[in-house]
């Protein structure tokens, strides 16, 4: 957060990832983290966050880095009405297969923060055949198996 120019007056925010017995593991909980603690200091809006899910890994240079399965967690965003779907732009494409779900692909950590202010204008990817070859490469790069199968009739 610092490497976007914002200085917290607080040295020490804790951030309760509740449930306890939930497991809760690996780097995209990241961007979600950071929005919270931007919209908690009043850097943006609560209501800016509204109807939006977040995935993505931090760097300290405020990057955001890809994140495994994107797909599954676009799906999950999808079903509980989210109006947005923001995640790293290497992983836009896999989560753009989500039919009718707004995906909104971020490179920096200072992007987020101007979209949220309304600043900034995110480009938003959805689904279409345009983009098959590269959804299928970036599919397989997150390790998932992808085979293709005629509609029954």
């Amino acid at each position: 957060i610092r490497n976007i120019g914002i200085t917290l007056k607080q040295k020490r925010v804790v951030v309760n990832l509740a449930p306890a017995d939930l497991r809760k593991e690996g780097t995209g909980f990241d961007l979600p983290i950071a929005a919270g603690v931007l919209a908690a200091f009043e850097f943006v809006t609560v209501d800016s966050l509204a109807g939006l899910h977040f995935v993505g890994e931090l760097s300290l240079s405020g990057e955001v880095r890809p994140v495994r399965g994107v797909l599954p967690l676009a799906i999950a965003a999808k079903a509980a009405g989210a109006r947005g779907f923001v995640c790293p732009a290497a992983n836009a494409l896999e989560a753009a297969v989500v039919e009718g779900l707004a995906v909104h692909p971020l490179r920096h950590a200072g992007e987020l923060l101007g979209w949220l202010r309304g600043e900034v204008a995110l480009s938003v990817e959805t689904r279409g055949s345009e983009h098959s070859d590269k959804l299928i490469s970036a599919l397989r790069a997150s390790g998932y198996r992808v085979s293709f199968a005629e509609p029954s009739r």
